[in-house]
């Protein structure tokens, strides 16, 4: 039985730790403020190396089949180790620091919540208890799912047809339940310690066997990172997360009170196996899977093992029997307190009356969890995201406040770590130690401070807002449900012009458009647009206004001119200011060219509605139904600049090339299509951008209009900021700022509270120095020391967040080394190193430099022979070897071309006759897919009737088969950037065929060459394809429905004869193509098709010696066979004379 007695420490300085769970001493022991700890669960009874080997094996369970893929793949490897060596050091410490601060002046602390109450209070009591047991709560939800995962790998190694996962998530809770109940405590998971150790060997031994086979037959691996710049971003900090996740638990105190004294001492060893022995293997299985399978590694290895099956059995059924043991430790705080609150403390843990309640308790607790698990068995990526936010203050945060509150009574660890943290929390504490609004203030200044480097002065500063749409009306919404505030706009119009004036050093404003509300009664507008811009007169100085499509509602363009007071040029909306001369501002008229404000017979307005005529399909113009991409543009309530304009525009930029200034281009509407939505674009923004990325001079481009704010960089360098509307605002928020402008940066400062909290981050730019993002939560007025430490965890919640974002690539090469750390690599060739190479390009420059009239005959010409073959003269640097079939576009920036990276290959062969089942066979592929179509019958336009063809590759060669197609288009160096390429017949069916279930399934059984079954009952089928129920994949493929992976292609596309146009007798020989042939090639039973049995190339033969055209055909089929085999046995017996090896009598059946 584990029964904690009572045991006391002087409460000492008259401070009371809050405990819900603490009792109180008799009433002598309270006159001598004694503190009791109080506990259902055992207290002080524990080795350190039994706290040890928990945490070792707690660390190592089942969680540790998806860090390959959760941390190393979002990274990297030169990302990833380095996170993983910085942030397990960092959590070490973290960890080592807070079992340092178990006992304080005597009092000991078996509770995180406990130790936060005793120093901060009760509002950090309550903080922490929610931080943890949320963390601990998905913790013991992400063990369910795990377990539920392993039980369904085990049921689908024996069952053809497993059961659905939420079956498994239920069984597992139960088992966790019963043991939670039979083992109640921490301290009494002793008895199965060893247990787990046995078992976390076992498949840790296993699983590595089959990692490293796995790792040395996949010869092809990629380690590159896929996605766009924002996937990157955001898998890059759920990667960071898990790194965090997978080294701390946030329930150090906790797991520390169980220890015999010293307790500090004691618990510092064990954390010293945790990570020494403890991280070596978790680390080691996260490098090992992300070494054998690259960025292609499962979010769970067993998934993509290659088997023995009894390994993948083995490895599943020890993992989820440990895992009933790990998850307990990381769910005992929960049973702790529930178990102390409720059940009776002076009665055994055995007790009749404590085994009744206790089974309750469990039950709540894994009834919950199980529930929510199997109601969303995507929770895993919730654990780790939300995971990582609680425990970055609970393990690095938390334990430096501490240290600062106490810091008189312990003894500085000797750590320059120390320093560090104590230096930055101190910082925070000292913004945090005023007001709280107060505080948000010295924030903002803080991040000025930072962007002047070294306290310079701006050369001016000015005012933004955007899209106030004032109307006095009630609320509302837009066409996507977001909710305006009409009224509200004019309050937070007349806070910015408030705070502009406070600051008393802001130049000018810019109001980027729309300063009324297109609802407005039209009866009112004037008095509208009036009222508004009497407000914006209150500024002490001049505003610039945009036009925007929502004033062109109201009124007339020429009204708005004159009311908005803009500097026009003979009546047109476009204009230009220099501030100071070192800096121009362009503004923009996006509505030149436009079907709203100009007289209905205007010039610009039968432009306006050509242009949409052409690109919108809709009768409704402002509807972007049917238009795909960046067309969505063309509506009715964007418009375009026009060429007039444009002229303008060069004329100006030239101007300013010319003196020397920094030009910032103002409108309305948004001009590059990743700082906003594509429905809010200017129509000829590419115009705009081809003509502003000739000069040099263009630094920064503001806009409004999408409401939702945006941000980027362009290729040239030129940032793009888009201001979120006023508008959206809701009460108690606000939308505006302003902006410091320096001789080499910009710096925002602004405060879009409904958007952002507490944010402060400095971007590094690439021309311009420093650009400053900053936002103000609005929080209640509180000075009590809690609120300022909830106000600094929450700062240390956001510098979490920031860590993760720091890491959205692996750029190696943007690194400048010296050379004396320069690597010197061989190359086998040539001899040359790279510092040699090095030192040449540097004589050479200078050589240039100081002789440029020299002669240059004895220079030495360029010839690689590692280069491809033709290539030997060119520098290696500009040798594209590779190439695919991605679509590009005619216009725009090269870099921008690929939103979508397809990764697979998929091509039929096809007549017109057949459209309709292709038309059913392409829908089955996703975007992942490339589709191919080779015509045979040369109908090639007729296809687009069909909305996949305009993106679809049309190659027309009249009569010709796939396998003639396949060795003239399909040369593995221009398919190269596909994993696997589908080489299929016309008459398939694919009603019971999914192509992405099939790619998962060909990754896990290890399928080089594949093709789905055959259904027996349907159509024609060699007995050696037809699928099998009882299998997910059987061996033998043949060359009607071939799926081929990109090394096993680079073989077959070689064995191809130019003059054996059917392929018959081809699949026969595929086996000699991979190795070991009977585990990569296999039919799979789980996907299959059915083959039709069209009549279609065959027919398109010749009538000869009173044959059918089919029956030419099909002999020029069987000759073909023939030819096949003799080639292939006459080359083998040549290859092994020369080898002085006698040859085999037969290599093909």
């Amino acid at each position: 039985m584990d029964q904690a007695g009572p045991t006391e420490f002087g409460v000492g300085n008259g401070v009371e730790a809050l405990s819900l769970e603490s009792g109180q001493a008799p009433a002598e022991s309270q006159k001598q403020q004694e503190y009791v700890i109080t506990s259902a669960h055992a207290v002080d009874k524990d080795s350190w190396q039994q706290v040890g080997l928990m945490l070792v094996t707690g660390f190592n369970c089942a969680y540790v089949f998806s860090f390959s893929n959760l941390m190393l793949v979002p990274l990297g490897w030169a990302w990833g180790l380095t996170c993983l060596a910085v942030i397990g050091a960092f959590a070490c410490y973290a960890n080592w620091l807070l079992s340092g601060l178990h006992v304080i002046d005597g009092h000991r602390f078996i509770r995180y919540r406990d130790l936060m109450g005793f120093v901060f209070g009760r509002r950090m009591y309550y903080l922490t208890w929610f931080l943890q047991f949320m963390t601990l709560l998905l913790g013991n939800m992400g063990f369910i799912l795990l377990g539920g995962r392993a039980l369904k790998e085990i049921n689908s190694e024996f069952s053809n047809s497993p059961l659905r996962l939420q079956v498994f998530i239920l069984a597992t809770g139960v088992v966790y339940f019963i043991f939670a109940y039979l083992v109640p405590t921490m301290s009494a998971m002793r008895n199965w310690l060893a247990t787990s150790a046995v078992l976390t060997v076992t498949y840790v031994v296993v699983l590595v066997a089959i990692l490293v086979k796995d790792g040395k037959a996949n010869k092809t691996k990629d380690y590159n990172i896929h996605g766009s710049e924002v996937e990157k971003v955001f898998n890059a900090f759920g990667a960071i997360a898990a790194i965090l996740v997978c080294n701390t638990s946030g329930l150090l105190p906790e797991i520390q009170s169980t220890l015999r004294k010293p307790v500090v001492a004691n618990m510092r060893k064990a954390l010293m196996m945790q990570y020494t022995v403890g991280l070596a293997v978790y680390y080691g299985i996260s490098i090992a899977g992300y070494w054998a399978y690259g960025s292609s590694v499962s979010e769970y290895l067993p998934y993509q093992l290659s088997g023995p099956r009894w390994g993948n059995v083995l490895i599943n059924s020890t993992a989820f029997l440990q895992s009933v043991v790990s998850q307990h430790m990381f769910c005992a705080p929960i049973h702790e307190a529930l178990d102390t609150k409720f059940q009776k403390l002076d009665e055994g843990m055995f007790s009749k009356a404590n085994l009744g309640r206790r089974f309750a308790l469990r039950a709540l607790v894994f009834g919950l969890n199980t529930f929510v698990t199997a109601l969303f068995p995507f929770m895993g990526d919730f654990v780790n995201l939300f995971g990582s936010f609680t425990l970055f203050p609970l393990t690095f945060v938390f334990p430096s406040m501490v240290f600062i509150k106490v810091r008189q009574l312990l003894l500085p660890p000797p750590l320059f770590l120390l320093s560090l943290s104590q230096e930055i929390l101190e910082v925070e504490l000292v913004l945090v130690n005023r007001d709280p609004i107060g505080s948000a203030r010295d924030l903002l200044q803080l991040a000025a401070q930072m962007a002047t480097l070294g306290g310079l002065q701006p050369l001016f500063s000015f005012g933004v807002i955007s899209d106030v749409q004032y109307a006095d009306i009630p609320d509302g919404h837009s066409f996507s449900g977001v909710p305006r505030y009409y009224r509200h706009s004019m309050q937070v119009l007349q806070g910015a012009i408030s705070k502009w004036n406070d600051h008393k050093k802001l130049q000018f404003s810019m109001n980027f458009g729309d300063i009324v509300d297109g609802f407005c009664p039209k009866d009112k507008s004037l008095i509208t647009v009036q009222k508004v811009v009497k407000e914006f007169d209150r500024f002490n100085g001049p505003t610039y206004h945009m036009i925007g499509n929502h004033c062109l509602y109201n009124l007339p363009r020429s009204k708005l001119i004159s009311l908005l007071k803009l500097p026009s040029i003979h009546g047109h909306a476009y204009y230009d200011f220099s501030p100071c001369p070192g800096y121009r501002f362009i503004v923009l008229d996006a509505y030149e060219i436009s079907t709203i404000g100009w007289p209905q017979g205007h010039p610009n307005t039968l432009a306006a509605m050509q242009i949409l005529e052409a690109k919108n399909p809709n009768s409704d113009k402002n509807s972007p139904n049917g238009m795909v991409g960046l067309e969505k543009r063309f509506l009715k309530f964007n418009g375009a600049v026009g060429k007039e304009q444009l002229l303008w525009l060069d004329d100006a930029l030239k101007d300013s090339t010319k003196n020397e200034q920094k030009v910032v281009i103002c409108c309305h509407l948004p001009l590059h299509p990743k700082a906003a939505s594509a429905k809010a674009l200017l129509w000829d923004y590419e115009d705009v951008l081809n003509l502003i990325h000739s000069y040099k001079c263009v630094k920064a481009c503001f806009a409004g209009h999408d409401h939702k704010g945006g941000y980027t960089v362009d290729s040239h360098g030129i940032h793009h900021r888009v201001f979120e509307a006023a508008l959206e605002c809701p009460p108690e928020s606000n939308a505006y700022g302003y902006i410091d402008v320096y001789r080499d940066r910009l710096s925002l400062i602004a405060d879009f509270s409904y958007k952002y909290c507490w944010v402060v981050v400095i971007l590094k730019l690439e021309d311009m120095g420093k650009l400053g993002f900053g936002g103000r939560s609005v929080l209640p007025r509180k000075s009590n020391e809690s609120m300022r430490i909830i106000i600094s965890t929450v700062i240390g919640i956001v510098l979490g967040y920031l860590i993760g974002i720091s890491f959205p690539t692996v750029s190696i090469t943007k690194l400048h080394f010296p050379s004396s750390i320069v690597s010197y690599i061989e190359d086998r060739n040539s001899g040359l190193t790279t510092q040699t190479l090095l030192n040449r390009a540097w004589d050479s420059s200078n050589r240039n430099r100081n002789n440029s009239t020299s002669n240059t005959d004895d220079y030495p010409k360029i010839y690689v022979p590692t280069n491809p073959r033709g290539a030997e003269r060119l520098p290696p640097c500009i040798v594209v070897p590779e190439s695919d079939f991605y679509l590009r576009r005619l216009w725009g920036n090269p870099d921008e071309d690929l939103i979508v990276q397809q990764k697979y290959l998929v091509t039929f062969t096809v007549g017109y006759e057949q459209k309709n089942n292709i038309d059913a066979a392409v829908k089955k592929f996703s975007e992942n897919f490339t589709i191919l179509l080779f015509h045979y019958d040369g109908r090639t336009t007729e296809w687009d009737e069909f909305e996949w063809s305009k993106r679809a590759i049309h190659v027309s060669a009249r009569k010709q088969t796939k396998w003639w197609y396949a060795k003239r288009f399909l040369h593995p160096d221009i398919v190269a950037r596909y994993e696997y390429i589908f080489i299929w017949d016309e008459d398939l069916g694919l009603e019971h065929f999914d192509a992405e279930e099939y790619i998962k399934l060909v990754k896990k059984h290890g399928l080089e060459i594949s093709q789905p079954g055959l259904e027996p009952n349907n159509g024609l089928t060699w007995q050696m394809t037809k699928r099998r129920g009882d299998h997910e994949v059987h061996k033998f493929v043949e060359i009607m429905a071939t799926v081929f992976s990109r090394d096993a292609w680079r073989c077959v596309w070689h064995m191809i004869q130019n003059d054996l146009v059917h392929g018959w007798g081809l699949d026969f020989a595929l086996r000699k193509c991979v190795e070991p042939a009977h585990e990569k090639i296999g039919v799979v039973d789980a996907q299959w098709i059915v083959h039709q049995v069209v009549p279609s190339l065959g027919n398109q033969g010749q009538a000869e010696k009173g044959k059918a055209p089919w029956e030419g055909v099909r002999e020029r089929c069987r000759k073909e066979w023939a030819i096949f085999q003799s080639r292939l046995s006459d080359a083998e017996r040549a290859y092994y004379l020369s080898m002085g090896i006698a040859p085999r009598n037969s290599t093909v059946t």
